[in-house]
């Protein structure tokens, strides 16, 4: 039965590429989102050194049962009953030893990807990579560039390079699900590459701007949300050699850094 709107993944080929693309440094924390009935938790314990600390969020109390019987004796392994969305932010913000270095994996319920991803995006220690199983249209959406950029790339881009390792029909899980999906890998970005607190303010806010309003020009899209004239903000932007009559979809991202950089940042 399908609960809290899971789909279970059956695929044992997907299942191993999720598990070979973790590769988890020595000592490194796994915290695995939604395991369910232990689909990708049984073969992963199994693969895992036992120096590997790996922590399963449940919601579904029925599932967590049955998930503590399959995986004892497995004294590296440790469920938590909860919502992962409220979870992962405190044991990334933990003092815990465990937790200074960690993965991320999980079979998202597909209607909390959006919400995962932007806590992710905020939390100030970040996982060094992440290994989902997403909506495959989702994860077109995330790994896109000029001309297809969009909020949801634009914002995941910013602090994690994506790459989609595989997809697969509806038919690798159990229910099936209506929609094809695929594996992506988010590897955080290094901290000298990663946008200052101020920056990253300025960034968003960028970001948010230009593309409410994905087809307007970026010159439209900005106006209304600087003190600037028309003259003085086409002139900032032909300086970094940015056309007024390009549409947010064209910018890449070393661009829209720039831009936020020179619109936003405070001086």
């Amino acid at each position: 039965m399908r609960r809290l709107g899971q789909h279970f993944l059956t695929n044992q080929k997907a299942i191993h590429a999720i598990i070979a693309s973790l590769a988890p440094e020595r000592g490194q924390a796994i915290i695995e989102i939604g395991p369910g009935h232990g689909e990708l938790t049984l073969p992963l314990l199994h693969a895992l050194p036992r120096d590997t600390h790996v922590v399963a969020v449940e919601r579904d109390p029925a599932l967590l049962r049955s998930l503590r019987e399959a995986a004892r004796g497995y004294d590296y392994f440790e469920v938590i009953e909860g919502d992962a969305l409220r979870i992962i932010p405190v044991l990334a913000g933990s003092t815990d030893q465990r937790f200074q270095s960690y993965v991320i994996v999980g079979n998202l319920p597909y209607y909390i990807t959006g919400f995962l991803l932007r806590i992710l995006s905020d939390l100030p220690h970040k996982p060094t990579r992440a290994v989902f199983t997403i909506q495959k249209e989702v994860a077109s959406r995330i790994i896109a560039t000029p001309p297809r950029m969009n909020r949801l790339a634009a914002s995941v881009q910013v602090w994690a390079t994506p790459r989609v390792l595989m997809t697969f029909p509806p038919e690798s899980f159990s229910p099936s699900p209506r929609v094809h999906s695929a594996v992506i890998s988010l590897t955080t970005r290094t901290p000298s590459l990663l946008p200052t607190h101020e920056a990253e303010d300025a960034y968003y806010r960028l970001v948010r701007t230009l593309f409410q309003h994905p087809r307007k020009t970026i010159l439209n899209n900005l106006l209304d949300d600087l003190s600037l004239t028309r003259d003085v903000f086409e002139a900032r932007l032909r300086s970094l050699g940015v056309s007024p009559a390009l549409r947010p979809h064209d910018l890449s991202l070393p661009l829209l850094l720039q831009l936020s950089s020179l619109l936003f940042a405070r001086k």
